[in-house]
């Protein structure tokens, strides 16, 4: 069945979304430890790899029945080990992510409406969560629009960016060993379209070119996305003294998404700057917030059997677990932000990268066909593999 031209930029759309997020907030501040250079070759690595490994997921989903989350994958190709390992990894994966996308709305809004952190969390979820609850649909269209808005403001940020950029600030004098074992895993959540990748597949009506092609290019765009960014705040911000990186790296792990901007404000004295780049980094943080809440909302469905039970009830239950308690822990831990995403690499690392080389290789066994045949490939897999054990032993040693 073919699948119409519209959807398929719908779903491009939401692969980007989900993918520029919190990573694009944060991604200054860890680079800015490490150097230009050096965090550019890095990032670029790991696109490569999650790309890869979202191809991996699209084949292993599609060799399923449709509607197969995370939890009928593995319970089908990894046994209940896989399974219960599946299930920790995907609920604390995504769970940490969202408090990372609650707590930056929290504190990018602020810096628009000062209603306070806790009211803008509350209001920024009982919004975007009713698009959730409504369907893939309704996040596709929110995102076509969100993501118009976004890449117009972009292109407004650069103009005004480019003339105080000092390239100089891109080549810094110092290097923080420590800081890349941190970076590292962040770097990989950068790119987790993964997580999106069933209600994807039914979007798309199991149209195996469509669902790949939506990958790729919805991952590349974030890919470029990133290093404009990254070019624009690391060469617009010192590195030292006053209104500099120093600031943040003083705050370590309380650094959040509303201090980059102000500091962004301060070095660019530019007023016209100031509103564009904030509702840029506002609408960042709301489309990923959609794929992400939207990949927890289906796993539940799908993982706890709700789809048995009436409509609204099944609905109730599934808004509830699904935003309730990321948002708790974003009142109690407001400024959650960065500590969040470097909790997010081990379980990223687990679910999206080491995992889906183990069920490709278990369908590989049983004779599978592959409906992507360029990513049966060995060397691409087990190298794979080794990367995301390296993510996984960073994150435990550091």
């Amino acid at each position: 069945m073919s699948v119409s031209l519209n959807r398929q930029i719908g779903s491009i759309f939401i692969v980007i979304g989900t993918e520029v997020g919190a990573g694009i907030l944060a991604l200054p501040i860890l680079i800015a430890h490490i150097g230009f250079i050096l965090g550019c070759l890095i990032m670029l690595i790991a696109w490569a790899l999650m790309t890869y490994t979202a191809l991996l997921l699209c084949e292993v989903n599609l060799a399923l029945e449709d509607g197969a989350s995370f939890a009928g994958m593995a319970q089908r190709l990894l046994g209940w080990v896989g399974q219960t390992i599946t299930w920790l990894s995907f609920l604390i994966l995504l769970y940490t992510i969202m408090v990372a996308y609650i707590s930056a709305a929290g504190s990018s809004f602020n810096t628009v409406i000062p209603l306070g952190q806790h009211m803008i969390s509350l209001v920024f979820v009982i919004i975007f969560g009713s698009l959730v609850v409504i369907g893939t649909i309704m996040v596709d269209w929110a995102n076509r629009i969100l993501l118009s808005i976004k890449l117009l403001l972009l292109l407004f940020v650069c103009v005004v960016l480019t003339p105080s950029i000092q390239f100089g600030h891109l080549l810094p004098s110092f290097f923080n060993e420590h800081i890349i074992l941190v970076a590292l895993p962040v770097f990989v959540t950068s790119f987790t379209s993964h997580l999106i990748i069933p209600p994807l597949r039914t979007y798309l009506k199991s149209d195996a070119k469509a669902l790949a092609r939506s990958v790729i290019i919805g991952s590349i765009i974030p890919l470029v996305l990133y290093i404009i960014w990254i070019t624009g705040i690391l060469g617009v911000i010192p590195y030292t003294g006053e209104n500099s990186f120093a600031v943040l790296f003083a705050k370590g792990t309380q650094a959040n998404v509303g201090d980059i901007l102000n500091l962004m404000r301060s070095n660019l004295h530019n007023e016209v700057f100031y509103a564009p780049v904030s509702w840029f980094s506002n609408i960042s943080v709301t489309t990923s917030f959609l794929g992400v809440s939207l990949a927890l909302y289906y796993f539940l469905i799908d993982g706890l059997k709700l789809r048995k039970l009436p409509a609204l009830q099944k609905n109730i239950i599934a808004t509830l677990l699904t935003f309730t308690i990321p948002l708790l822990v974003v009142w109690f831990y407001p400024n959650a932000f960065i500590k969040a995403l470097g909790y997010v690499g081990l379980c990223c690392a687990v679910l999206l990268i080491v995992l889906p080389v183990f069920m490709i290789r278990k369908l590989k066994q049983q004779g599978h066909q592959f409906k992507i045949s360029y990513i049966n490939n060995d060397l691409f897999l087990y190298t794979a593999l080794i990367l995301g054990i390296i993510v996984i032993l960073i994150q435990l040693f550091s």
